[in-house]
């Protein structure tokens, strides 16, 4: 088993024991990160053409596939992004005022690298830091692999 926190390191954990179970042929499994930035820039989270972009170049560092991205600018300050995959989502919503944003990617089944794909939006966003925690969702859960993570704080460099 990877022990060096990469994503195929939590993939091992989150889905050995679903990958034992020859009957499934497409697992009712999948990954939820849910994720906490801050020291953010706060142009860049009050910027929707931005945010669309950083949600497309996360996909393709997750190794995910993008269907469409909705992005949504409020009044006075504020965006919602989302990027639906086929493999699930990325939300992000951002609090220019604060230099914060939340972040929930989810994916089903057992491909992709979420990790890189926030990662990746973290340092697009020039984050000083975000805290994270992993959930097992459906089969991955049920069979007894990780159900939550502790919360994981990381700083961020390039």
């Amino acid at each position: 088993m990877p022990s060096d926190g990469s994503s195929e390191a939590i993939n091992y954990i989150l889905f050995a024991k679903v990958e034992d179970d020859s009957k499934m042929s497409h697992a009712f499994t999948g990954m939820e990160i849910l994720a906490d930035l801050y020291g953010c820039n706060t142009e860049k989270l009050n910027n929707p053409p931005f945010l669309r972009r950083i949600l497309k170049e996360a996909t393709r560092t997750a190794r995910m596939t993008l269907i469409r991205t909705i992005v949504i600018p409020f009044s006075p300050q504020g965006v919602d992004a989302i990027a639906i995959l086929a493999e699930s989502s990325i939300v992000l919503h951002s609090w220019p005022e604060t230099g914060s944003c939340f972040v929930n990617l989810f994916t089903c089944g057992r491909e992709g690298a979420p990790l890189l794909g926030l990662r990746g939006i973290a340092v697009s966003l020039e984050c000083e830091k975000f805290n994270y925690v992993l959930i097992a969702r459906g089969e991955a859960a049920k069979k007894g692999a990780i159900q939550v993570s502790e919360a994981k704080s990381t700083r961020v460099s390039n």
